[in-house]
């Protein structure tokens, strides 16, 4: 169904404007369910909140946001954005159990691609079409994006705490990332990178 609507076929759910969100039936744990319902309600949010009518955000500032949010720790019902749990309970109807967390295991394969040297650069993430984005390396380009976008948001003491926002409103009136990096945070992408791997090694 969601590779019929949206043309993506590695995905747990999907959300298709004007409100269809769409998720697997066949997660292995409530708590991926939860984190799925997450991400495509951030996509809905946006679309319906805050992206300007006829533009499309960026993939990695789309996909990367929906990550954040769905990769923060939720405790007692409530969502604390940015912070994240190394381990999470699972649970299906056959058995609960402690494993690393989704956000973990992500954060992790991101690591491992930056020892070996083949992670994406900021620039490849924040130019990637469509086509890129979702394909071979999705995995990849959806954890580098939550990261990215993690680290605008919280990678420096002086950057104050509106300015993604103005991220995001630029973005979403059709700015190019390149254009709205350089007016929010005053840099090319090429010039979060040294601070953007810092980040990602100490998170």
């Amino acid at each position: 169904f969601i590779a019929s609507v949206d043309g993506i076929v590695e995905s747990s759910g999907v959300f298709c404007p004007p409100g269809l969100i769409a998720i697997h039936a066949e997660h292995f744990s409530s708590e991926s369910i939860v984190a799925n319902l997450i991400h495509e309600t951030v996509h809905a949010a946006m679309y319906r909140r805050i992206v300007k009518p006829g533009q499309v955000m960026p993939r990695w500032i789309s996909e990367g946001l929906a990550d954040y949010l769905a990769n923060s720790k939720i405790k007692k019902g409530v969502l604390y954005p940015g912070e994240y749990a190394a381990t999470e309970v699972y649970r299906n109807q056959a058995r609960l159990w402690r494993g690393r967390s989704i956000a973990r295991m992500g954060l992790e394969q991101v690591r491992r691609t930056i020892r070996r040297g083949d992670a994406l650069s900021v620039e490849s993430i924040v130019s990637a079409d469509r086509e890129t984005f979702y394909g071979a390396n999705i995995g990849l380009y959806y954890d580098q994006a939550w990261l990215l976008v993690h680290y605008l948001r919280h990678g420096h003491p002086q950057w104050r705490s509106g300015q993604f926002k103005d991220l995001l409103l630029y973005m979403a009136e059709g700015y190019r990332s390149d254009d709205a990096l350089m007016a929010v945070y005053g840099v090319e992408p090429a010039d979060l990178e040294t601070g953007y791997r810092e980040h990602v090694k100490q998170f």
